[in-house]
C-alpha cells in the first residue's frame, strides 16, 4: 500500500491553484479534445439513489421503506421497471431528448462505508485495499487551456496530481480579485520544490489575468439559473465554457446527501436544486451551440442502506446509480439494477464496477488513447 504524498500548493484567502508531481492512477495518456468540457458533479455525503432511480416494481422497496418510499402515484415514469424521484421532473426533457444516461449499481469490491475513505477511492479510482497518490483525472493536457482543471467549491482530489494545474475558486470574479494579492516572481530557484511553488504562483497570477480579460469580452450576461446555490455553480461553469479554453475538466458539488434523518425533505430539496440547475445549464449551452461538446457526470462516495432507519433516513451503504448528460450521450439505462432481496449485510451488491464508468468517459469523451483497463459501458 502506498501512502498519500503531501501536495504542493499556493493558497491565499480562499484562492488555490494546485499541482503535484504524482503518478496517474488509471491511465497514462489522455489528450483532451480542445472543444470538449467534462463537468464532474459530486453528490457529497453519499446519495440514496434508491429514492432517485426507483425500482418501483420490486415490492421489497416498499416493504423495507414503509415511510421513506416514494409513493407510486408521485414517481416519474422512466422505464418499465424504474421511475424517478418527483423532484427530478425537469430531467424529463433529457429523457425525451435522448441525451441522459443512467448507470445502475455502481460500486466496487470490499466496499468501505467511511465518508473519507470511500470518496478517496472514487476520487483516485483505487481498489479498496490501496491508496493512490493522484486523482483519476489528474493529467496535464494542453497549454492552450488556462488550467488543466477548475474546481468550483470543495474537493479537488479527482484532479490533483501529476503536475496537473488545478484552480479552485468560488467564482471567476472572486478568483481574479483574490489573485491581485499575488505578485509575479522571478523563478530562478535551484531548489526543485521551491521552483515548483514559484511556478505555481506565477501560473495562478497569469490564469487569473487571462480569465479576467476574457470575461471582459463577454457579449451578453447569462440569465439567472434555477437551482439555488448549485445552479449558481453551474452558471459559473457555463461562463467558463462560453469564454473558451479555460479548462477541459470543471468540477462542482451538491450536498450534503448524508441523510441519516429527515431524508425525504432534505433529498427532495437537493434533487430540486440539481434538476433545476441542470435545466438552466442545458438551455444556455444548447442555445449557444455547445451542448454536443459537454459531458456532465455525477458521482458520490457510496449509496445508502436499503432499509430505512428509525429516524426517517438511511445509513451509509454501498452501490448506487448515477447520471450522465450531454449531446454525445446515448440515452438509456446501463448496467443491472441490484437485487433488493439478495443483499450483503443489508446493503446492495454492486453490479457495475465504477471504474468501467470512468473508463467510458476516458475512452469515449476525453480521447484517452491508452489500452483500456476496464470495458467501457457504451453510453458514449
Amino acid at each position: 500500500m502506498r501512502a498519500m504524498n503531501r501536495r504542493h500548493f499556493i493558497q491565499a484567502s480562499g484562492l488555490l491553484m494546485a499541482s503535484s508531481m504524482l503518478p496517474f492512477s488509471v491511465s497514462a495518456a489522455m489528450n483532451s479534445n480542445p472543444n470538449r468540457t467534462l463537468v464532474l458533479v459530486e453528490f457529497n455525503g453519499g446519495n440514496d439513489s434508491l429514492n432517485m432511480v426507483i425500482p418501483f416494481t420490486d415490492q421489497q422497496y416498499y416493504t423495507l421503506r414503509p415511510s421513506l418510499h416514494i409513493p407510486r402515484n408521485e414517481q416519474i415514469p422512466y422505464t418499465s421497471t424504474l421511475a424517478l424521484h418527483p423532484s427530478l421532473r425537469p430531467l424529463v426533457d433529457h429523457i425525451d431528448g435522448g441525451d441522459m444516461g443512467t448507470i445502475l449499481g455502481l460500486g466496487y469490491p470490499d466496499p468501505n462505508r467511511s465518508h473519507f475513505r470511500s470518496i478517496e477511492i472514487w476520487d483516485t479510482a483505487s481498489r479498496s485495499d490501496e491508496t493512490l497518490d493522484s486523482g483519476w483525472l489528474a493529467q496535464p493536457r494542453s497549454d492552450q487551456f488556462l488550467a488543466d482543471a477548475i474546481v468550483i467549491g470543495r474537493n479537488f482530489a479527482p484532479v490533483s496530481g501529476n503536475q496537473t494545474r488545478t484552480i479552485v475558486m468560488d467564482n471567476a470574479d472572486s478568483f481574479y480579485q483574490k489573485s491581485r494579492n499575488i505578485d509575479r516572481v522571478d523563478n530562478q530557484s535551484q531548489n526543485n520544490v521551491m521552483a515548483h511553488l514559484l511556478k505555481t504562483q506565477n501560473d495562478t497570477k497569469q490564469a487569473a489575468e487571462l480569465i479576467k480579460a476574457r470575461l471582459s469580452l463577454e457579449k451578453s450576461k447569462l440569465p439567472t439559473f434555477g437551482g439555488g446555490v448549485f445552479g449558481q455553480q453551474l452558471r459559473e461553469v457555463a461562463r467558463l465554457i462560453l469564454i473558451g479554453n479555460t479548462a477541459p475538466v470543471i468540477k462542482v458539488s451538491l450536498g450534503s446527501f448524508d441523510t441519516h434523518q429527515g431524508q425525504k425533505g432534505a433529498q427532495a430539496a437537493l434533487f430540486t436544486q440539481f434538476a433545476e440547475g441542470m435545466a438552466s445549464f442545458h438551455h444556455v449551452l444548447q442555445s449557444a451551440g455547445y451542448w454536443d461538446d459537454v459531458l456532465v457526470m455525477t458521482y458520490s462516495e457510496f449509496g445508502r442502506r436499503v432499509a430505512e432507519n428509525g429516524s426517517g433516513g438511511t445509513d451509509h451503504g454501498t452501490a448506487a446509480s448515477h447520471f450522465v448528460f450531454g449531446g454525445g450521450v446515448k440515452g438509456g439505462v446501463y448496467g443491472k439494477q441490484p437485487s433488493l432481496s439478495d443483499l450483503s449485510d443489508g446493503d446492495l451488491k454492486f453490479t457495475t464496477d465504477f471504474r468501467q464508468y470512468y473508463q467510458t468517459v476516458q475512452s469515449g469523451f476525453l480521447d484517452d488513447q491508452s489500452v483500456p483497463l476496464y470495458k467501457p459501458l457504451g453510453f458514449l
